[in-house]
């Protein structure tokens, strides 16, 4: 993204705004770390220990070694989920760069005079003079390619294997959170089961409303671009220049979607697809009485 952008983010308003965003998304990871460590800390102390197969079978048959098994599932087990959830920060972090790009390019075409000159300057002024028309052509295009620069940062983040596995592991773990937190409770019978289950649930819970919502709001930005097109006082260029804006018009117009897992569009939409699936599941667990059966 840097060596795609590295002129715009020069702009300060801008990249203080970026510094902010991503310190709040950097405090919302620690966040979550901290409750991935948490959990942690309660399978492998405490009761969690009993419960947890392989340690069972390690204390029963193998007790000589058996705080060295222990060592090595809980630094597997921690790293494997703080893999998992870099994974998601990465992930989030290159979908919200663009954003601001997006939002800069939008401000850019507004507060541009020289496009915009045609609100305040006569209509046979502009059109006759040669020299304005060469200075609109020039920003076209140089909009025209920014435009074309985010969509191929678009094109390489959707193509990214680390989003696809991203997508997969917020996707099926959101629709399995109900039956492992009535694993947690129903294994543990006690506090510790209830507080696995809430930092579970914490834990999908943000990643999942981060991911939607941002891919709602890239969405949104890349509609903003059209928009601000069709406002444009066109009237007063000449064709070659029209030429250039009805392609432009006509690219933007196409609606730019991320994607996750198996080709999954990231949108409230989905969000919403997605709520229901794990509706659907909890009336089914609800219906079949599979928490009385445990």
């Amino acid at each position: 993204m840097d060596i795609l952008f590295s002129q715009v983010q020069k702009s300060e308003e801008n990249s203080k705004q970026y510094r902010k965003q991503e310190e709040r998304l950097l405090y919302i990871f620690n966040f979550l770390y901290f409750n991935l460590f948490t959990l942690a800390l309660i399978l492998h102390f405490g009761e969690g220990k009993n419960r947890i197969p392989i340690l069972r079978y390690a204390c029963k048959y193998y007790k000589s070694i058996y705080y060295v098994i222990w060592f090595i599932h809980f630094f597997w087990f921690s790293i494997g989920a703080f893999a998992a959830e870099i994974v998601c920060e990465a992930s989030f972090l290159a979908l919200v760069n663009p954003l601001f790009q997006i939002e800069l390019l939008t401000n850019g075409m507004k507060n541009n005079t020289l496009l915009n000159a045609g609100r305040h300057v006569k209509l046979t002024k502009l059109i006759q003079n040669e020299n304005y028309q060469k200075m609109v052509s020039k920003e076209l295009k140089c909009i025209y390619i920014y435009h074309l620069k985010l969509l191929r940062y678009i094109k390489k983040f959707n193509g990214c294997p680390h989003v696809r596995i991203m997508g997969s592991l917020i996707m099926y773990s959101g629709m399995a959170v109900i039956p492992l937190v009535m694993l947690c409770t129903l294994a543990f019978h006690s506090i510790e089961g209830y507080i696995s289950g809430v930092l579970l649930i914490i834990v999908i819970l943000i990643n999942t409303i981060i991911l939607f919502n941002a891919g709602q709001f890239l969405e949104d930005q890349f509609k903003n671009i059209h928009h601000c097109l069709l406002y444009m006082p066109w009237h007063v260029w000449n064709i070659e220049n029209l030429k250039t804006y009805l392609l432009f018009l006509t690219q933007t117009h196409k609606p730019v979607h991320t994607l996750i897992s198996f080709n999954i569009k990231v949108n409230r939409e989905a969000g919403l697809n997605y709520v229901k699936i794990i509706y659907i599941i909890m009336m089914f667990i609800y219906q079949t009485n599979l928490i009385q059966k445990f």
